[in-house]
C-alpha cells in the first residue's frame, strides 16, 4: 500500500471504524478505546514497515509524552508520563502522540510534547501539535457517537457521562 496524506479526522476515523468492527465481532465494549492496542497495531492497519513497538510509561518532570524512532527509523516508541493527574489525560496524551506517529513521523526526528512547551512554537510546531489534538478527540470521541450522546441539553452531567463512557478528562490541558 502506498502512503497517502491523512488528516487527523480521516485516520481517527479509519481506526475508529475498526475499534468498532472488533468490539462488535468479540462482544466487548466499544468504549473506552485501547490507545496502547491500537498504536501497537498501526503500522499493521495501514500498511507501513516502521511499527511502533513499545507504549511504555515514564516519570519525567515537565513531560507528558513523547514519540521516538528506534535505530534506523525502522520502529517507533512512544511514551507517556504516568505522572499526570488522570487516566484521561494519559489517555489523551497517548492519543496525540499516535496522531503524530500517523500525520506526521515523516516530518520530524522525534516528538516532545509539552503544555509549556505551546508557547515557544513556531506557527509551524503548533499546527502539528494542533493536528494531533485534533486526531487524540475524534479517535476518543467520535462524532457520530458523541452525537448520540448528547440528544438534548448539553451540562455538566451529560459531559461528565461523556468523559466516563470516553475515558477522557473534562480538564483541558
Amino acid at each position: 500500500m502506498t502512503d497517502q496524506v491523512w488528516t487527523p479526522q480521516r485516520a481517527a476515523n479509519r481506526l475508529v471504524k475498526i475499534t468498532g468492527t472488533y468490539s462488535q465481532v468479540h462482544g466487548v465494549d466499544r468504549f473506552p478505546i485501547d490507545v496502547s492496542m491500537l498504536a501497537l497495531d498501526a503500522a499493521n492497519i495501514f500498511g507501513w514497515d516502521d511499527p511502533i513497538t513499545e507504549v511504555q510509561a515514564a516519570k519525567i518532570k515537565g513531560f507528558e509524552g513523547a514519540l521516538f524512532p528506534g535505530e534506523d527509523r525502522k520502529e517507533w516508541l512512544l511514551l507517556y508520563n504516568e505522572a499526570v493527574t488522570s487516566l484521561g489525560r494519559i489517555r489523551f496524551t497517548q492519543a496525540h502522540e499516535l496522531g503524530h506517529y500517523i500525520l506526521h513521523r515523516q516530518m520530524k526526528e522525534s516528538f516532545q510534547c509539552s503544555s509549556d512547551d505551546m508557547l515557544n512554537w513556531s506557527d509551524e510546531e503548533r499546527d502539528i501539535e494542533a493536528q494531533a489534538d485534533v486526531f487524540a478527540s475524534y479517535l476518543l470521541m467520535p462524532l457520530d457517537d458523541y452525537r448520540q450522546q448528547v440528544t438534548d441539553e448539553v451540562d455538566l452531567d451529560v459531559l461528565s457521562h461523556c468523559a466516563e463512557r470516553y475515558g477522557v478528562s473534562l480538564r483541558q490541558r
